[in-house]
C-alpha cells in the first residue's frame, strides 16, 4: 500500500479528527484538508533532519477559457489530465495536492530531500508533459472536442527549513515566484529568491518602517499650515483701507452719476417744445393760410402737419395763461 498523497495511486485517506475523506475525487490527489495534515509533518521532519525541502505551486494557464468555451466537463478533463502528468513526473514519496478547494486549477508538490536544481528539473519535466496533453472531452455543442495546447506556470521554493519556518513561508515564496512567471508571459518556471520574495513581516516592524516615510511629509504639512495662517490673517485682521469693499462700492455707484444728463435732456426737450414763438403773426390772416394750402400739395405735406400742433399748442397755452391771469 502506498502512502496517502504520494505520486502512486493513493488509497482514500481520512482525517483523523473528523473522518473526512482527504482525497480529491476528481484527481486522486490530496485535497486541502489532507494537505494541511500531511505537509506540516513533512516540513517538521525535514527541519529536524536539516534536509532540503522544495515546494512547487503549479497553475494551469487560462483555465477559465476551457470552462467558458467548452463547458465544465471539458475543464474537469483538463484538470484530471494535468494531475495525471504531475503524478507521473514525481516520486512515490512526494506529497501531491490539489490547491484552492473544489474547482481549483492549482496543484502543490512537496519534494523531500530536494535542492533547487533538482526541483527545477522536476518542474521542467511537469511543464513539458503538460504541453503534450491531448484529451478528448464532450463539448457543449453536443460533439467531441480535442483539448490540447495546455500550458502551466510553476513557482518553485527550495531551501533547508529553519526552525521558525512553517508551511505558509514556503507557500508564500513559491506563490510569489508563480506570479512572476505569469507576468513574464505564462508557460514559465521561476525560482523564488529570498532577496526578492516578500515574506511576512511582524506588525511591529511594519510600524517602525512606516515612521520615516511619514516624517518626509512634515515639511509639507508645516508649509500648508503657514499658508493657511497667513490667509486667515489677511482676511480677518487686514485694515479697512486695504480691503476691496470701497472699490466695489464706487463701482456700484458709478452708473448713478450718468443719470444726471438724462434729467437735463428732459428739461431741454420741454423748453424746446414750448419755446418757438414765430408762428403767431400768421394767425390773424386766414386768407394767406388758405392760399398756402394750394402750394402745400406740391411739396411734402410734413411741414403743415408739424406747424399745426405748434399753433394749437400756443393758442391753448395763451388761453390758459389768460384765464389764470
Amino acid at each position: 500500500m502506498t502512502a496517502p498523497g504520494s505520486s502512486a495511486d493513493p488509497v482514500d485517506p481520512a482525517c483523523h479528527s473528523c473522518g473526512h475523506a482527504a482525497t480529491d475525487r476528481l484527481t486522486g490527489l490530496l485535497d486541502r484538508w489532507g494537505w494541511d495534515e500531511r505537509a506540516p509533518a513533512e516540513l517538521a521532519q525535514a527541519a529536524a533532519a536539516r534536509d532540503s525541502l522544495a515546494l512547487l505551486v503549479i497553475d494551469i494557464d487560462r483555465f477559465k477559457q476551457f470552462n467558458d468555451r467548452f463547458g465544465h466537463i471539458a475543464g474537469d478533463a483538463v484538470i484530471k489530465a494535468v494531475a495525471d502528468t504531475v503524478r507521473r513526473s514525481t516520486r512515490e514519496s512526494d506529497v501531491l495536492g490539489r490547491y484552492g478547494g473544489h474547482g481549483g486549477d492549482e496543484f502543490l508538490v512537496l519534494l523531500r530531500q530536494t535542492d533547487a536544481a533538482e526541483a527545477l528539473s522536476v518542474a521542467h519535466r511537469i511543464r513539458t508533459g503538460v504541453r503534450e496533453i491531448a484529451v478528448d472531452a464532450p463539448s457543449t455543442d453536443g460533439g467531441i472536442i480535442r483539448l490540447d495546447r495546455v500550458t502551466t506556470s510553476i513557482g518553485v521554493c527550495a531551501k533547508v527549513p529553519r526552525p521558525e519556518d512553517d508551511l505558509t513561508t514556503y507557500v508564500v515564496a513559491a506563490d510569489a515566484a508563480l506570479q512572476v512567471a505569469k507576468q513574464a508571459g505564462r508557460d514559465r518556471i521561476r525560482l523564488a529568491d529570498e532577496s526578492r520574495t516578500p515574506l511576512p513581516v511582524p506588525l511591529g516592524r511594519h510600524r517602525a518602517a512606516a515612521r520615516p516615510a511619514a516624517r518626509r511629509f512634515v515639511p509639507v504639512l508645516v508649509g500648508l499650515g503657514s499658508a493657511l495662517a497667513a490667509f486667515a490673517y489677511i482676511v480677518v485682521f487686514a485694515p479697512p483701507g486695504e480691503r476691496e469693499e470701497p472699490a466695489m462700492a464706487a463701482a456700484q455707484l458709478a452708473p448713478i452719476a450718468t443719470a444726471a444728463p438724462a434729467t437735463e435732456t428732459t428739461i431741454i426737450v420741454v423748453t424746446t417744445v414750448i419755446a418757438p414763438p414765430p408762428a403767431p403773426p400768421q394767425r390773424p390772416d386766414p386768407k394767406p393760410a388758405t392760399a398756402k394750402k394750394k402750394p402745400t400739395s406740391k411739396p411734402a405735406p410734413t411741414t403743415t402737419t408739424e406747424q399745426k400742433p405748434l399753433v394749437d399748442v400756443c393758442q391753448i397755452m395763451r388761453q390758459v395763461v389768460g384765464r389764470i391771469c
